[in-house]
Parts: structure tokens; sequence; C-alpha cells
């Protein structure tokens, strides 16, 4: 994670450049934040390289309100600042707020300070209604809400689970919605259609409050909750239109089983995880291919070694690759086995090949993992202790938000 550090009248700023990505697209601070150093220093007023710090020959007093709208999203405004100063401030830094510059674009004239306000009043109302539907910690009443949607989602998954061991059993009035005529399966219908209406409804509003659509719809987590939805849309119209069509409703089952992925939004464990497997693709792509090269390399090894013996089940190259792949893998259903020395001793010796790919690979997503562990626990040290020194916030409600 890459901090911002600025210099705004002397004094001192630090902030996390994804937390000003997430908030305006379009402000001075974003442009800035996404050049690099030579443009950076052209579009600042000095640059101090002993610091490494961006001067900015803007009043400190305003800017602490120009930080406050980046580290909460809010803005207060003091009875002693002259509104119009403050106005001109954030058109200096270009902030952007959507209905004022709809206004604005309307009427083709300068900003008046009340509308400024005003826009600013709906844009903390918004801001709290992102927090409260994204943030668990921003509230008693937050906390409440997405303890019961966690809930909700294990509910969900429950059944599921239920339909897919009816179908296992060869019992359809389960994995089907129910007929018009049958009270088959309706409560579990029932309580799985408003499951997921609530999970609909969080999602739109989520998707409402979000200053950048784009962003929500770029997040994995937003990718999971609209596909747990539009999944079931349409496992729900085929069932409904086709009841007699079992196979596609089944296969719908399998994927309507990612909304158990839902979880992660309360789990930075499982977001952590799924980030070091991510880091880890080169890692993870190399143990693939070595596992072919060497099972493909071992698999004719078993055809030499087992050729011509009897009751040798190494028949066919695809079963020798098949014995490879589950010896490599430790996993060894123990249905096979060499009946020769030589096949035994290659045997061995791919069991080893197999641990050395698997034991690098593992390392690899742990080494990760463990880095983003510390990263997350450095920064949120880093944040509480500058927030604590920081001449512009004193508000410990604020170290909440941001731990």
């Amino acid at each position: 994670m890459f901090f911002l550090y600025l210099n705004v009248g002397g004094t001192r700023y630090r902030l996390k450049e994804q937390t000003i990505w997430n908030l305006n697209d379009n402000s001075l601070l974003y442009k800035f934040s996404k050049a690099d150093h030579c443009k950076r220093v052209l579009m600042c007023d000095a640059y101090f390289e002993a610091e490494n710090e961006y001067f900015f020959e803007r009043p400190a007093y305003l800017f602490n309100l120009i930080f406050d709208y980046y580290i909460t999203g809010m803005v207060t405004l003091p009875a002693d600042l002259p509104r119009e100063r403050v106005a001109e401030e954030f058109r200096y830094w270009q902030i952007n707020v959507e209905p004022l510059n709809e206004q604005s674009a309307d009427q083709g004239g300068p900003l008046e300070v009340d509308e400024f306000v005003e826009a600013v009043c709906c844009l903390n109302c918004r801001r709290n209604a992102q927090a409260f539907l994204d943030l668990p910690r921003s509230g008693i009443l937050a906390f409440v809400y997405h303890a019961l949607m966690a809930g909700l989602i294990v509910i969900s998954v429950l059944t599921l689970a239920l339909r897919a061991e009816s179908s296992a059993k060869g019992d359809r009035r389960m994995a089907l919605l129910p007929n018009r005529n049958s009270n088959d399966g309706s409560i579990i219908g029932a309580v799985e259609f408003w499951i997921m209406l609530l999970f609909a409804l969080d999602l739109i509003g989520r998707f409402c409050v979000h200053p950048s659509k784009g962003c929500f719809l770029r997040n994995p987590l937003a990718v999971i909750d609209v596909f747990t939805v539009v999944s079931y849309i349409f496992w729900a119209s085929l069932s409904r239109l086709a009841h007699d069509n079992y196979a596609w409703t089944q296969m719908l089952v399998l994927f309507m089983s990612v909304r158990v992925l839902k979880l992660a939004r309360y789990c930075s464990h499982m977001r952590r995880m799924a980030s070091a497997l991510l880091m880890s693709r080169s890692s993870i792509l190399s143990a693939f291919l070595l596992i072919f090269v060497g099972g493909t390399m071992f698999s004719f090894a078993f055809l030499w070694t087992e050729a011509g013996q009897p009751n040798t089940p190494f028949a066919s190259y695809y079963f020798a690759m098949w014995y490879s792949v589950q010896t490599m893998t430790t996993i060894g259903y123990n249905n096979v086995a060499p009946v020769t020395f030589a096949g035994r001793v290659n045997s061995t010796c791919l069991g080893l090949y197999g641990i050395a790919c698997i034991a690098c690979t593992i390392s690899s997503v742990v080494r990760k993992y463990l880095q983003l562990s510390e990263q997350d626990a450095h920064n949120q040290q880093i944040n509480y202790s500058y927030i604590k020194k920081s001449p512009s916030m004193h508000n410990l409600d604020q170290i909440s938000s941001l731990s």
C-alpha cells in the first residue's frame, strides 16, 4: 500500500492513495496520485526531496477540511470560516459533488455557497449510507445488520445443500421450485426467495450509494453478489417455465453454490487468502506446468518398466498419467500399484518430485499471505499513530472508521 506525502502551507499530511481513488475520480489529488514523479513535480509548487513531500502553497487551515473530507467523506464547516473561502478551496482541489455538478451544468454559472453546502450535506448522507452498508464496525446498527446478512448467507447455503442432497437421492421435489398445484418444498422455496430478495435489495442499495459505479462493478465481492442473484433468477425462471428440464436446473444449482463466497465480505482472512493466491498465480501456474512435465516423463517411464508384465494396470499412457498425477498430489487412491521393482522405485521418485513441487507452491502462497497480514497490521498502526498526532483530527470516531 502506497502513501502520498503532502506539505500544504507548511503542514505535513499523509494519505493512502487507495483512499483518494475510492472517493472521487475527478479531483486534483486523484490526478496527482495517478501521475508519475515528474508530472507531480510540475503539478505542485515545490518538491522537498529529503522528506519526499510535495508542497502546495495553500492555507493549511482550509486544507484540513479537504483532508477530513478524504478520510471520512464528510465536511464540517466551522462557524468562524467564511463559506465563500471554503467553496473556493474545494474548487481549487477540483472536488466534484455530483448533485452540485449537475445543477451547475444546467445553470451555466458559478457555484453558489448555499448550493455547495446543500450538496455536501447530500454527500454526507450518501457516505453515511455507504458506511452502514459496507462497514460492519461503523456503528451498532451496522453491526447488527451485517450479522443478520451473514446469518442469511449461511441459511441460504443450507437450503441449497438440502436441494442438492435431495437431488442426489433421486428426489426431484426439493431440487426444483414447487408447482402451483403442489406444496412440495414450499417452505424452503419461500425462505430462499425472501433471502434472495434481501440480497438483491442490499446489492442495489450499495450500488446506489457508491461514489464510483465502475469501481463498484469491478469489485470481486460485488461480482459475487451479482452472480448470486442472477443465477437464482435464471434457476427460478427455468424451474417455472420448464419444470421437466431437470438437467439444466441442476447445473444452475451448481453455479448457485457461489453464494457461499459472500462470506468473504465479513472475513478478512478469506480476502487476504484470495489476494495471496492472486499474487502467487505465477507460482501456481509453474506448479501445474511442472506437474504436467513430470507426469508425462514418469508416465512413459511406467509404460517402459511395466510393459509385458502380467496383471499390470499400466496398459495405456492416459492411465499412467492418471496414476502419476494422483501420486504427485499425494492423493493415492490405492486402487493401482506398479508390480515391478523398477516401477516401485519410479513411483517413489515420482512422489518425492510431487512433494517438492507442491511444497514450493504452498510456501509461496503462505509467504504472500504473511506479507499481506504484516502490511495490514503496519498500516493500521500507522493510521492510528498519525491520526493521534494530526492537529486537524481529534475525533476518536474517525480512528475507528480507518481500523
